[in-house]
């Protein structure tokens, strides 16, 4: 697909159905089966929020030509006033490499920061296979605040990213 011609669109209204719309892009990455259900657990959680209008949780699409290829899963953390937790994001693995991730986050900080967001946390696994999604992290400013070994499975670390409000931190300088 050229998507440097296509219509790129983000989408915020969830509707039923849309888990299985996450299953797709999940499964075409090749990442989420190491656990057996990370699958079933994202499909749940996007149908949860659609059938929930007062969820504190977004599910975001990024649409290319109209078609969903990419989403995000983050809404703000309980019992915290002003953290923001992204629980997932996946572009579907044909696309890949042509800025659709990028896009994507940029617009959960977008929406994050706009709703007052101090800052926005994430996990990611420690396995070789996600070296790649811990360097995109990082290059997009994201710092690796914390590592807790044995988490998915044996021998599988988690990783914690976080990434503060550009206007947070101004004000905090300024103190």
């Amino acid at each position: 697909m050229d998507i440097k011609s296509a219509k790129i669109t983000f989408r915020n209204t969830p509707r039923p159905g849309d888990g299985k719309i996450v299953r797709r892009i999940m499964k075409s990455t090749g990442f989420f089966e190491a656990v057996f259900d990370e699958l079933d657990s994202a499909e749940a959680n996007a149908e949860a929020i659609a059938g929930n209008p007062k969820s504190e949780e977004k599910l975001l699409f990024i649409e290319v030509g109209g078609v969903e290829e990419g989403f995000a899963i983050f809404g703000r953390e309980s019992c915290c006033d002003a953290t923001v937790y992204m629980s997932w994001l996946c572009v579907n693995n044909s696309l890949r490499g042509m800025g659709l991730g990028k896009r994507l986050m940029a617009e959960v900080l977008r929406q994050s920061w706009e709703n007052n967001a101090r800052k926005l946390i994430l996990q990611t696994s420690g396995r070789p296979q996600y070296e790649p999604t811990r360097a995109f992290y990082q290059k997009l400013g994201f710092s690796k605040e914390a590592e807790i070994a044995d988490y998915y499975t044996d021998g599988e670390s988690t990783f914690f990213y976080t990434i503060y409000n550009p206007q947070y931190l101004a004000k905090k300088l300024k103190k």
